[in-house]
């Protein structure tokens, strides 16, 4: 009888609207979810040209089974935005960011930083106290492992389109007005 029961009911959910939606292949073009994960955790997206960096030590060796040893490695970083990409834009146009990443326990990075070279920044922003060598940070990148990525016009593009869908969600529900951002 549980079984009749189950599967009556199975065919009747099949046939309400967008019930099957569920068997259907994942589309692996849709990345919004993603990345509207990714900017859930930022304040703000900027693309911005590193003009200074500062390596410091990790607070060494983190341990977990199965996966190599892991160490943190930070930078403080001095940056200047050329675009922001999502979110309420920084004031001032150059920031010191503290760029915090996880790397090889060798401190040998996959993603080092490279002056004059133009990266992708996920900034969230500190408590008002934070201070690395006596210096006062206001951001810090979201997130250890997707804080920053080398500039990709791709990504830029995506980001800035899933930011056009926000604001205009925000118009449409709200009425909240946009604040105009300072950079292109």
């Amino acid at each position: 009888m549980k079984n009749y029961l189950f599967a009556v009911l199975a065919l009747i959910g099949l046939t309400l609207p967008g019930a099957a939606d569920i068997f259907d292949e994942p589309n692996p073009y849709d990345d919004a979810d993603t990345l509207r994960f990714f900017l859930a955790k930022s304040h703000c997206v900027v693309v911005a040209t590193v003009h200074s960096s500062l390596m410091n030590p990790g607070s060494g060796p983190i341990y977990e089974p199965g996966v190599i040893k892991l160490a943190p490695v930070d930078w403080l970083t001095g940056i200047t935005i050329e675009r922001v990409l999502y979110g309420p834009a920084p004031t001032e146009k150059e920031l010191m960011v503290h760029v915090y990443r996880m790397t090889a326990q060798n401190g040998v990075s996959g993603l080092g930083l490279e002056n004059e070279k133009s990266y992708i920044f996920f900034l969230k922003r500190c408590e008002p106290t934070t201070r690395i060598n006596d210096h006062p940070i206001e951001w810090s990148t979201a997130d250890v492992w997707f804080g920053l990525f080398p500039f990709d016009t791709a990504l830029a593009e995506r980001l800035k389109k899933l930011e056009e869908e926000r604001l205009k969600t925000l118009d449409d529900i709200k009425g909240v007005p946009r604040a105009p951002t300072p950079f292109k």
